[in-house]
């Protein structure tokens, strides 16, 4: 809703896209920093602490580092991080464990990367399976 906001203000002020990441560039790496320097402390925490995994998993963050093993193009090593914070919450505690192990997916997003690649992943709710589909001239394969 705010992006939104901002790119309605950008268009009504004439400001180009250039310009806008000319101008706040600096600003905008920040705060995409701030989000591998939370996972970083959370990293440090987890480890060998069993009071602090066990509150990653009852407050859903364990969640959101997963959804951030993807890779970030605009944070350097942010998917390394929640890896390594993945390994940190999970470590010797099988609760953890088995935890990230029931986890389902529940939909697939395409984003704009799969459709360049040229991949259609879908999601069968009956079977949990993921199948992934080539658009282009090649068969599906699991």
């Amino acid at each position: 809703q705010k992006s939104d906001e901002l790119i309605q203000y950008c268009k009504t002020n004439a400001i180009s896209e250039d310009t806008f990441n000319h101008t706040y560039a600096h600003t905008v790496c920040k705060i995409l920093c701030f989000r591998r320097q939370f996972i970083s402390i959370i990293a440090t925490l987890c480890c060998r602490h069993t009071v602090n995994q066990d509150f990653v998993r009852n407050h859903g963050i364990i969640e959101i580092l997963l959804n951030m093993t993807k890779i970030d193009p605009f944070t350097m090593f942010l998917q390394q991080w929640s890896i390594f914070a993945i390994k940190h919450i999970t470590e010797n505690h099988q609760t953890n464990q088995c935890y990230i192990m029931e986890i389902k997916a529940q939909k697939v997003i395409q984003d704009e990367h799969m459709k360049k690649m040229g991949i259609q992943v879908t999601y069968d709710e009956i079977s949990g399976k993921l199948t992934t589909k080539q658009t282009g001239p090649t068969a599906s394969k699991e």
